[in-house]
């Protein structure tokens, strides 16, 4: 972009961006989406990028077209109509100790899962996928809530990415499937399960 070519940032957005830099700056360390490592030493802090980030945006206006990108795991955490549902291990993880839980928002259409102890899964052989169950889709077509694996069975924290509208999920369930994962799943591998309260 060239300067010529920034717009001034609308009042209300700039006002957004301030409050949301005053609150991040007292705000603990931000969750990432993603698997859970050990911190590294040395290198940029997460806090210096973003506030180059903001004061980028405040000096050379915010650039047309632009997306604020998927809701954090703090925004979707404390909307107002979050639902948590602890995670059941069934089936072949019956005897495995899995904890987490999944969380999601309605309203945001965004959400996360939280695992720790999931096995490690082979992703040339099989993957995990998630399932959302809402009254708006007939029991035997869940909601497909996307395809991922697991690395290590520390804690993961994994997005939820639904492939339509969740209206007020009832149910999460978690299988495992063939690589790239299926339309609809037979449930014959079904291994967590969750029931949002």
């Amino acid at each position: 972009m060239e300067p010529d070519d920034a717009q001034p940032m609308p009042a209300h957005l700039r006002r957004s961006v301030e409050a949301r830099a005053r609150r991040e700056q007292n705000a603990p360390a931000p969750a990432i989406v993603g698997q859970i490592r050990p911190a590294r030493s040395g290198g940029v802090s997460p806090w210096w990028v973003a506030a180059a980030a903001v004061i980028g945006v405040l000096v050379g206006g915010w650039p047309r077209g632009a997306s604020t990108g998927a809701p954090s795991i703090a925004a979707v955490a404390g909307a107002r109509d979050v639902v948590r549902a602890s995670w059941q291990t069934a089936g072949e993880l019956q005897s495995v100790q899995v904890s987490g839980e999944a969380v999601w928002s309605s309203e945001r259409q965004a959400g996360y899962m939280r695992f720790a102890g999931l096995p490690v899964n082979d992703p040339a052989v099989e993957q995990y996928q998630l399932w959302i169950f809402d009254p708006s889709q007939p029991e035997a077509t869940p909601i497909d809530g996307g395809v991922f694996n697991i690395a290590s069975t520390g804690d993961v924290v994994v997005p939820i990415d639904p492939k339509l509208k969740v209206s007020g999920p009832t149910l999460f369930a978690l299988t495992i499937e063939k690589p790239g994962g299926v339309v609809v799943s037979d449930r014959k591998r079904l291994v967590l399960v969750c029931k949002p309260t």
